[in-house]
C-alpha cells in the first residue's frame, strides 16, 4: 500500500512532520488533520520513520512521494506507522518549481519570416 496525502482532485498536500527526542532517541510522526460532517476539525498523528541519516526540525511540511503503511508490536500491541521513502520539503518543492522550463523538450527555435504574418 503506498501512502500519499492528496485532496479530492488528486493533487499533493503537503503534511507536517513533527520531531521528538526521548532517551537520546528521535521519533518523527505526522499532523493529521479531517473535518467531520459537521465541519469540526478534528487533529491526529501518525508515528513516521524515515530512510537512516534523514534529520528534519520540528513542524516541517513535506511533500510525501513514496511512503508505506507498516507496523512494530508493543507489549503484544500493532502499532501501525508511515515508512517514509522519498519526501520533498515545501521549500524544495517552491525552488525546483522556478528552475522548471515547460519549453525545455521543444527543441530549436524556428524562425518565421515576414512573409507568414500576411
Amino acid at each position: 500500500m503506498n501512502v500519499r496525502n492528496v485532496n479530492k482532485n488528486g493533487g499533493d498536500i503537503p503534511v507536517m512532520v513533527f520531531k521528538n527526542e526521548y532517551n537520546g532517541r528521535v521519533f518523527y510522526s505526522l499532523g493529521l488533520s479531517k473535518k467531520d460532517r459537521n465541519g469540526t476539525y478534528y487533529n491526529g498523528y501518525m508515528p513516521c520513520e524515515f530512510k537512516k541519516g534523514v534529520s528534519l526540525e520540528s513542524k516541517t511540511k513535506i511533500y510525501i512521494k513514496n511512503a508505506f503503511l507498516t507496523f512494530y508490536l508493543k507489549d503484544k500491541k500493532t502499532v501501525p506507522y508511515v515508512k517514509v521513502l522519498e519526501f520533498e520539503t515545501v521549500e524544495q518543492a517552491i525552488e525546483n518549481s522556478k528552475s522548471y522550463d515547460p519549453y525545455a523538450s521543444f527543441g530549436e527555435q524556428i524562425p518565421i519570416d515576414d512573409n507568414f504574418l500576411e
